[in-house]
């Protein structure tokens, strides 16, 4: 933009009057290249994608000069639970990069994205590591960087590094303008929020692990892990039935042999990687992997739980050892095995960096976990790294 003056930036919804318009960004390789869909090709497909996909979104503005379309803001809700943290993007005209344009329509979208949305309290976006431009615009506005993502998403035939940045509540919020902006958009892994799903069979487990030390004596138990059988009811009383188990996972402490027998039959059994942790071929806990659909196939996360009578004597540290080859042998399109702690949780967090998983960041209020809003630590194992300790 020449001289001292700047644009007049608003943003409002989309109509199907902004067809040209959005093929001057939609319409161009290096405004899409971080987007999940792909390049429009026509007004035609402008006009479909803005009837079918601007349109209904319950969160996408037109970014305006002159109310004119020079690009977009969306934001992407979880549901149930997790409707507490939503995803950020956007994208705009090249010809407009440089000028502080995207900075300063994702300050305008702010407050407005948590005054529509009053139960939001965690506002996230991730970013490619080479977007040099989108991290300084974060940062300027309030955006606080939390990790790097290894393996993180599936984009357009790469499995891509992302580094994810959050802002947690609108004082964070900088009134600072950028003197560059960036050359592309803030990028989306999905157009949902999917990390943790707030379905009863499906729902990714918090690692429950305390003092994992070591073992007492020489001798160490033998331990195995395989399918659930519905003779496994009794012995999974003894840890789902425990509150000092479940109080980290979604699911209610179970109360009876029968809430255990149906449990086992509707959720243990058809789910595609759950397995019981044994002695001696009795259930002391589960391990469950969760793997993501589609593109995020790629990565999966990792949740566990043992009674607490075995507490202390490594044997969930063992679990984990031998299932992490078998799951990269199950589920050969893996790169990247994920596990969230709580951050008070320091045994499990030792655990984790003792097999070989690498500490990535720290997420802040990422999860309503039972009337909670929780902070978690994630870590990663990728499927090219050692593990420590296996045979």
């Amino acid at each position: 933009m020449s001289g001292n003056s700047s644009p007049s930036i608003t943003l409002r919804p989309f109509r199907l009057t902004d067809a040209p318009d959005m093929m001057l960004w939609a319409g161009d390789d290096q405004v899409t290249r971080t987007l999940r869909w792909k390049t429009l090709t026509s007004i035609e497909e402008a006009l479909t994608f803005i009837e079918e996909v601007c349109i209904p979104h319950p969160w996408r503005r037109s970014i305006c000069i002159d109310d004119r379309s020079i690009g977009f803001v969306s934001i992407f809700q979880g549901s149930g639970e997790d409707g507490r943290k939503v995803d950020i993007g956007y994208a705009i005209a090249a010809k407009y990069w440089g000028q502080g344009i995207a900075t300063k329509a994702v300050k305008i979208a702010l407050p407005r994205v948590f005054d529509d949305l009053p139960h939001v309290v965690r506002l996230q976006a991730f970013v490619y590591v080479d977007n040099l431009a989108s991290q300084r615009v974060l940062e300027k506005i309030g955006f606080m960087k939390e990790g790097l993502l290894r393996k993180y998403a599936y984009i357009k035939g790469n499995v891509r590094d992302l580094l994810v940045y959050k802002v947690v509540s609108l004082h964070f919020v900088k009134d600072s303008s950028a003197k560059k902006s960036q050359a592309g958009e803030y990028f989306i892994p999905n157009n949902k929020t999917t990390t943790l799903s707030a379905s009863f069979g499906s729902t990714p487990m918090f690692l429950h692990h305390h003092n994992l030390a070591k073992m007492s004596g020489n001798s160490s138990p033998s331990i195995t892990l395989r399918p659930f059988r519905l003779t496994d009811a009794p012995d999974m009383m003894l840890w789902a039935g425990d509150d000092q188990v479940t109080r980290t996972l979604r699911w209610k402490t179970l109360t009876s042999i029968e809430e255990a027998l149906t449990f086992i039959e509707e959720v243990c059994i058809p789910h595609p990687w759950r397995r019981s942790i044994c002695i001696d071929d009795r259930s002391i806990g589960f391990m469950s992997i969760f793997q993501g659909s589609g593109e995020d196939g790629r990565k999966a996360e990792i949740g566990y739980a043992i009674a607490a009578k075995y507490w202390g004597q490594g044997i969930a540290t063992k679990a984990v050892k031998i299932a992490l080859p078998r799951v990269f042998d199950d589920l050969p399109d893996v790169a990247r095995l994920q596990a969230f702690v709580y951050v008070d949780n320091l045994a499990s967090q030792r655990v984790l960096e003792k097999i070989g998983f690498m500490k990535e960041g720290l997420l802040r209020k990422y999860a309503y976990i039972k009337g909670n809003i929780r902070d978690l630590l994630v870590y990663s194992i990728l499927s090219t790294d050692a593990v420590p300790g296996t045979s």
